[in-house]
């Protein structure tokens, strides 16, 4: 009865992410995020929004008189150890698995623009606050990895479910 059959039939099975391999640009994304957090501090407060501008915090005037840098740089900075200490774990936690799941070049792509995103966002929305941190990158990272289980939900099965509302 089954004899009709190939013997040698290729099933796609999708996988949980996990954190094996080598999740280098989460790893460097780290290390810019603490190394900028350690210049500033050497050199004053990062709670200082003076400092925080010297170095490039977004801040709508200068970015209307076209400093659009700002809206990258400001991706790298944080105030304060609370500030800096949430946002890197939450890349520790979810960058290593979503960096497994799309590879090193769609995750370095998927933080940065989300990264640009938020701050474009930020900036829109408050155009003459000050404005610094990696929140929309780290909102873009955790969507990232929600769209995954939305794609994989009837090979993830009830597991699968679990996480994408765990990321709601």
């Amino acid at each position: 009865m089954y004899d009709d059959y190939p013997h040698e039939v290729i099933t796609r099975r999708a996988v949980m992410p996990s954190t094996s391999g080598s999740p280098f640009v989460t790893w460097a994304l780290l290390t810019i995020n603490l190394g900028m957090w350690l210049v500033v501090s050497s050199v004053g407060s990062t709670e200082d929004p003076e400092l925080l501008l010297d170095f490039g915090a977004m801040f709508g005037p200068l970015i209307t008189q076209g400093e659009y840098w700002r809206l990258f740089t400001a991706i790298f900075l944080h105030v304060g150890i609370p500030h800096l200490a949430f946002n890197s774990l939450a890349l520790f936690m979810f960058g290593q698995l979503v960096e497994g799941v799309y590879g090193h070049t769609k995750f370095i792509i998927i933080y940065t623009v989300s990264g640009l995103a938020g701050s474009i966002a930020s900036y829109t929305l408050n155009p003459i606050g000050l404005s610094v941190g990696a929140s929309g990158a780290i909102f873009g990272v955790l969507g990232a990895f929600g769209a995954y289980f939305v794609a994989q939900r009837n090979m993830l099965g009830s597991s699968g479910k679990q996480n994408l509302i765990a990321i709601l």
